[in-house]
């Protein structure tokens, strides 16, 4: 076995090494669900890694390149060593030899047992030694042997604990100190009144999950008292003997007691060793009672607060503010956090701070910085008047979740409220009202401060800005948010993610249910070499899922005689199939907030049966999706009323939509609509236009998807357009009993379910299924285009023949019949474009029709030739650009349709022959 597997060996699989360089990401180890979590050596904005394991070895894999590292290759990246050097470091760090003998290094206090002395009764036994630099060190990078003794502090070179005549030794080393200190407690008159010992091992680390943690222990009691007010004693005997100098020297100037709330013991001895004088409690979630807090500004002149910046320390700060907000509170950087202390750990604390800044001018300049809770203040009033503070109010209304953030679509500034990652745009009125709110316990002179005049207005403009990343989505990934919960989805499933490791989200965009994780409800195989590429399974039978149920009923194109009680052909079955993963991955596109302007395109829902005698039927439930349940998950729609053949010529038809939209669809699109008019729309940013306002432009990559929903067939077939459309037919499974008989009852969704879908009565249960169905959908979407690099197709042979039919029986279809067909003399010979769009106008305007121009006329020839096939448009070799398929010569373009049936391949005709090439107008003709 070489050194390396040694290490991971004794390292249980990497677990400790990945303990000790990322203890955020450990609780992901070995948990009950797959989680994902932001790749610690990347600033992803999203989650992007998770933990996997290959027999007992713990790696770190990558969604980004399907990569797996194991904890020595992630300590060698995360600290910038050569992989050998990483092996030594951590094989010296783990007592790993060269040898075949793998040794396992203490990871706490060396351990022995033994009978106990005669005399030894039970309890625990201390035994102290003088302090060393390195357990000094430890402490405060200011920290001597004078400040730890004047504060209680005793380093240990072992303690022993008997019981039944046993006496269990536990000691020091070099690496692994061992501190204890006295804690008096004292009344208000500064008696003591109770005395605790408490040991202190900082870098005690469990090995197992269910190890009782002996970091801190408490010697006489075994517990945690419910309440230390460490430090206090010292304050108060500090403030005793100035006012005892003071009283025996008039001249004497008292020093002022400076007080420092901190969150621990080595935080302590950092403000001791800078001549302040710290108080800390049992822990940093201790919530600090009035009477705590009365003894503390007793003996203290003044009070500082100086939180941890971890979300524990985060939310420790705002509970106390509010409690006592007269408290200074100081903020250490959040630039902190993305540095390493001693232990490799991310820093987070006082301790860690002073380590980089451990001057006294530097601690000085932090608590210059800071705030109060209260946003009034008296020094330097006139008159001994309070003033309102504008600097607090700023910090107030901060850490309430009060911004001003530029908003992307806009360029103006707006106002928020953000509560952890949720975020909510707020008037400057709501923000006022919440200031007046706080002031309630005021003074009256102190809430005259605040609202009178014009200061507090003015102030609220310029409260702090905020930068907000509201990133759900990458290419190959896409967050839900849900009032519990965040969820990552991309093709390998569905993980929950910690709220620190996920972006922003509007208020508004987060699915208000609370919602967990189930089984597939549908599974899916790809066959990229099949016809049918993608096999869709139904695993969730009957109507548990209502989303689920509905986009099968319309995705069933050959329902009615499934309606009957008659068995499909194959054919007919696998057309459904196909029309549901064509559904499905439509559904998964919308769903994927991420817009790549180069792969976008519009879906186009439209009824697949066609009624004897009726043009356009409805009722399928095609709007249903946009209208109640892309809502009811915090999609933001826009509706544009297609219904009038002049929409596209309205400017101002986007007006409603913002960088919050999410999709835009076109409703009851008219009979003729073409999508591709909406192409530069569909690839690029989309331009809003108000009424007397400045047009905006929307980001292409903030700008919303498009969908198009419409009773009659689509017109556009050929690719140039079709690349930026995705057909979707939807069946007649939900109908409306109509006059002519076809169908004899009305079957409408709401009667179908027996409820209304998707509405505030929706129940709890049913939501779940839904949401874990949408997510699964999305699922679905990023596998199908992993897998294919390409879309599912829809059954579309049956709607192309129809569309393709009616065409023939249309002007164009009777003069192209007659214009290429009658003698075929048009085929297989150069005919100039103009001269033959020429003679087609002719027979509309005989029939009172509008002329068409050139690009209209090529499609309508390419449609009619799918119809009469055996003939090709413009081949390859009389073409002279073949990207676009066209025929010139000196500015003149030419088409040429050549007979298959009579085709025979020739010899390639030299540059120097002479081409004939003929019209109506013999003129016209010329040679190249």
């Amino acid at each position: 076995m070489n050194k390396e597997n040694r290490i991971l060996e004794a390292t249980n699989g990497g677990r400790d090494i990945f303990a000790n360089i990322l203890p955020d990401l450990t609780k992901f180890i070995d948990s009950d669900r797959k989680k994902s979590f932001r790749h610690p050596l990347r600033d992803d904005k999203y989650p992007s890694a998770s933990f996997c394991y290959s027999g007992g070895t713990v790696l770190l894999h990558d969604f980004a390149n399907d990569s797996n590292m194991n904890a020595i290759a992630v300590y060698a990246a995360l600290y910038g060593y050569d992989i050998d050097t990483t092996i030594d470091k951590l094989a010296s760090e783990y007592n790993i030899t060269d040898d075949k003998h793998t040794k396992r290094k203490h990871q706490n206090a060396t351990y022995s047992k033994r009978e106990a002395a005669e005399g030894m009764e039970d309890g625990t036994y201390t035994y102290p030694h003088e302090f060393t630099q390195g357990e000094l060190r430890l402490l405060s990078p200011r920290a001597t042997a004078e400040v730890c003794k004047c504060w209680g502090f005793q380093s240990l070179s072992h303690f022993s604990i008997v019981k039944d005549g046993v006496e269990q030794t536990f000691s020091s080393r070099a690496d692994y100190p061992i501190y204890i200190r006295e804690a008096k407690m004292i009344d208000t008159e500064g008696n003591i009144t109770s005395k605790v010992t408490k040991m202190y091992q900082p870098r005690y680390r469990c090995i197992k999950d269910d190890d009782r943690n002996y970091k801190f222990s408490y010697i006489e009691t075994g517990q945690s008292p419910d309440s230390i007010v460490n430090g206090l004693y010292e304050a108060f005997v500090a403030k005793k003997e100035e006012e005892e100098k003071a009283a025996a020297d008039k001249n004497y100037e008292k020093k002022r007691i400076m007080g420092v709330i901190c969150c621990g013991e080595r935080d302590a001895v950092c403000v001791a060793s800078l001549g302040y004088y710290p108080i800390w409690f049992n822990s940093e979630g201790h919530h600090i009672t009035p009477y705590e807090m009365q003894l503390i500004r007793k003996f203290t002149d003044a009070l500082y607060y100086i939180p941890d910046i971890d979300k524990a320390g985060k939310e420790a700060m705002r509970r106390n503010m509010l409690a006592f907000p007269y408290l200074k509170i100081v903020e250490l950087p959040d630039s902190l956090l993305k540095k390493r202390g001693d232990q490799g750990k991310p820093c987070k604390d006082l301790r860690d701070w002073c380590g980089l800044y451990p001057s006294y001018d530097d601690f000085r300049k932090l608590l210059n910085t800071a705030h109060s809770y209260k946003i009034v203040k008296y020094e330097g009033a006139k008159n001994g008047k309070p003033v309102l503070s504008a600097d607090n109010m700023r910090f107030m209304l901060r850490m309430n979740g009060y911004y001003k953030y530029m908003s992307p679509d806009a360029q103006t500034y707006i106002y928020v409220h953000v509560v952890g990652k949720q975020v909510e745009e707020v008037s400057k009125e709501q923000i006022r009202n919440f200031i007046v709110e706080q002031t309630k316990d005021y003074t009256p002179a102190e809430r005259d401060a605040v609202l009178a005049g014009k200061a507090l207005d003015s102030n609220i403009c310029d409260i702090e800005e905020i930068e907000l990343n509201f990133t759900s989505a990458t290419a190959n990934s896409q967050l839900f948010f849900t009032r519990n919960a965040t969820f990552l989805v991309n093709s390998e499933g569905i993980f929950e993610v910690d709220e620190s490791q996920s972006c922003h989200v509007w208020k508004s965009k987060v699915i208000d249910r609370e919602i967990t994780l189930m089984d597939a409800l549908f599974t899916w195989s790809i066959n990229a070499d099949s016809d049918n590429p993608v096999e869709i399974t139904i695993t969730d039978i009957g109507k548990s899922s209502k989303l689920l149920e509905f986009l099968m009923r319309i995705s069933y194109i050959n329902w009615a005689k499934t309606d009957k009680g008659e068995a499909l052909t194959e054919e007919e079955i696998s057309a459904n199939n196909r029309n549901l993963a064509s559904t499905l991955f439509n559904i998964s596109y919308l769903l994927h907030r991420h817009r790549d302007p180069s792969k976008c395109f519009a879906p186009f829902y439209f009824e697949y049966d066609r009624l004897p005698g009726i043009e356009a039927n409805g009722g399928t439930g095609k709007s249903i999706m946009f209208e109640y349940f892309l809502p009811f998950i915090g999609y933001q729609c826009v509706r544009i009323d297609a219904r009038d053949a002049k929409v596209l010529e309205d400017k101002f038809r986007y007006q409603e939509v913002t960088h919050m939209t999410d999709v835009v669809f076109y409703d009851e699109c008219y009979k003729g609509f073409k999508v591709s008019s909406l192409n530069s729309d569909i690839t690029s940013g989309i331009q809003v236009e108000k009424k007397h306002q400045k047009k905006q432009t929307i980001n292409k990559k903030l700008s919303p998807k498009i969908a198009c929903l419409s009773n009659f067939d689509p017109i556009e077939f050929d690719p140039s357009f079709t690349r930026r459309t995705r057909y979707n037919p939807m069946s007649h499974f939900f109908h409306t009993k109509d006059q002519y008989g076809y169908f004899d009852k009305t079957r409408q969704v709401d009667d179908y379910f027996g409820q209304n879908l998707w509405d505030d009565n929706y129940s709890d249960q049913d939501t779940n299924l839904d949401i874990n169905v949408a997510m699964q959908i999305c699922s679905y979407g990023f596998a199908v285009k992993e897998a294919l690099g390409n879309r599912p197709e829809a059954p579309m042979e049956k709607v192309v023949e129809r569309v393709m039919d009616e065409n023939t029986q249309g002007v164009f279809g009777s003069w192209a019949s007659t214009y290429f067909l009658y003698d075929k003399s048009h085929l297989d010979t150069y005919l100039v474009k103009d001269s033959v769009l020429a003679d087609y106008n002719r027979t509309r305007q005989g029939q009172n029709l509008k002329p068409v121009k050139s690009n209209t006329f090529t499609k309508d020839l390419k449609q009619w030739l799918l119809i009469h096939g055996e003939m090709e448009y413009n081949p390859d070799d009389v073409c002279t650009d073949h990207q676009q398929r066209r025929i010139k010569k000196n500015r003149t373009e030419f088409i040429y349709l050549r007979d298959l049936k009579n085709y025979k391949p020739q010899k390639p005709v030299s540059k120097e022959s002479n081409i004939a090439f003929i019209s109506d107008d013999p003129g016209d003709a010329e040679p190249f």
